[in-house]
């Protein structure tokens, strides 16, 4: 199957944990886009476009301790106990970047996708939504992610920041039976890489604008270490059936 993909950029403000302001990417696409990057804090359900409810978060069982390190040019933060990566206050620490955790998906879109942050971690559940009418841009899925450039306050925004380094690897704790994708920006476009089950490292060139099938005209590979405001792995969505999901972001490893 070919498939096809919309990159939009808008901005939107997140009814999170501490309110702040961001800007997001909202993408769709056969069997899943990339979704929207938003910001916020803890206890929100984030939807894909420009507009995000504020509603209350599951209470998810998560090992509170996380360790952050940052070495010979690694930069690592690992979840405790194999679940995500915990966020004091919906704010995470990865590495030397800062910025606060967030839930995404297709609803505001008119998407049937939904998503429920668990505590403040970075887990979710939640259900992608089947694709109705080949309608992609529309029904392309839901999603978890962190920004890289924040401070801890009300309205904060989130900056572009230079990343370094050859690539990024990423651990999943109970990776979903079904396709998963990492997500990030360089200079307003976003890209996407498929991630394979529990770990997965990626150098840039590995990240592409249509991840998907990456023969398509207009692919484009990520050619550097991309100037970007966060990270995401999202679900994608299937024209077949709706994709449960319950996972966590585990670690995160700037290379």
């Amino acid at each position: 199957m070919n498939h096809h993909q919309g990159i939009r950029l808008v901005g939107t403000i997140l009814a999170l944990a501490g309110a702040v302001t961001a800007t997001a990417f909202a993408t769709g696409c056969d069997n899943g886009g990339t979704g929207a990057t938003g910001t916020g804090g803890t206890d929100a359900t984030t939807s894909g476009g420009p507009t995000t409810t504020g509603t209350p978060a599951s209470t998810g069982a998560t090992d509170p301790s996380t360790v952050t390190s940052t070495s010979g040019g690694m930069t690592t933060s690992t979840g405790g106990g194999g679940n995500g990566i915990e966020c004091p206050d919906s704010f995470c620490t990865i590495g030397a970047y800062t910025g606060y955790g967030f839930v995404y998906s297709d609803k505001t879109d008119g998407g049937a996708s939904t998503i429920t942050q668990k505590g403040t971690s970075l887990c979710a559940s939640g259900v992608a939504g089947a694709v109705v009418g080949m309608a992609y841009a529309k029904y392309w899925g839901a999603g978890i992610g962190v920004n890289l450039n924040q401070k801890a306050v009300p309205m904060s925004p989130v900056d572009p920041i230079q990343l370094t380094g050859s690539g990024v690897s990423i651990g999943i704790s109970t990776p979903p039976a079904t396709e998963i994708r990492a997500v990030i920006d360089d200079e307003g476009v976003a890209y996407c890489a498929v991630l394979k089950g529990a770990s997965t490292s990626l150098v840039w060139s590995d990240f592409n604008t249509t991840c998907w099938d990456k023969t398509l005209a207009g692919s484009k590979a990520l050619a550097k270490a991309p100037l970007a405001t966060s990270v995401k792995v999202q679900v994608v969505t299937s024209a077949d059936a709706d994709r449960p999901f319950d996972y966590c972001i585990a670690s995160i490893t700037f290379n």
